[in-house]
Formats: structure tokens, sequence, C-alpha cells
């Protein structure tokens, strides 16, 4: 399902300047909020891959291509990463012992490694 926005747009003789309208604020590119929010909550909550999340919006007739799902993923997420420190921040405040760990992996024949954070609060055994 499609939604078109009409934009009126004015020209001025006096001034000579052509004036448009805007969008409104939640729509960026392509895709409204509840698409995009569709596309983030599949992955991060319901942990569909990217390639599935397009296959089943093909499947529901909303033509989007692979990149732009990627793009709508990974770019401008900042409000998640800063949503990501405070919680970060208040764990650390909220237990009296912290532990920290790392652990390897090889991915693609790359070695990374992994750091593993346990808050250990009174309610533990």
């Amino acid at each position: 399902m499609n939604t078109n926005f009409r934009i009126e747009i004015f020209y001025s003789p006096s001034s000579h300047k052509t004036y448009s309208g805007e969008l409104p604020g939640s729509i960026k590119g392509e895709f409204g909020p509840g698409i995009r929010s569709l596309i983030i909550t599949l992955n991060h909550v319901a942990n569909v891959s990217e390639p599935k999340i397009h296959e089943f919006l093909k499947n529901i007739g909303i033509h989007i291509s692979k990149a732009t799902i990627s793009r709508i993923l990974t770019k401008n997420a900042d409000v998640f990463h800063q949503e990501k420190a405070e919680i970060f921040l208040e764990g650390l405040k909220a237990t009296p012992y912290q532990q920290i760990d790392d652990t390897g992996a090889r991915v693609n024949g790359d070695n990374h490694y992994t750091q593993i954070l346990d808050s250990a609060g009174k309610h533990r055994n």
C-alpha cells in the first residue's frame, strides 16, 4: 500500500522564488515509520534475518530492496546507541559487583573477541 503526498508549490513573481511545502517529519526516505519500525522489530526482537524480512515484506506486497532494509537497520540508529549506553550505566549502578570476561571466536576466518559483563546483584544465586 502506497501513500501519496501532495505538496503545494508556489511561485512568487516578485521575489522570483519557488516555495514548496514539506513532508511530515516522520517521513524519511521512501518508507514511513510503520514499515521502518516493523523491520527493526522483526530483526532485533524476533531475530529475523534481513533476507527473511525481505521475503516477508515481498509476500505481503511491499516492494523494498534488500539494501534499503539494511540501511533501515544500520543507519541513523543513534537513539538506540544512546538507549543502550543508558541501560549499561544503570545496570552498573544497580549492582554492587560486576565481573568482566572475554571469549574468542573465528568469524569468516578472522579472529574476534566478545566482552561479557556480568552484574552480580543481591538477587543472584
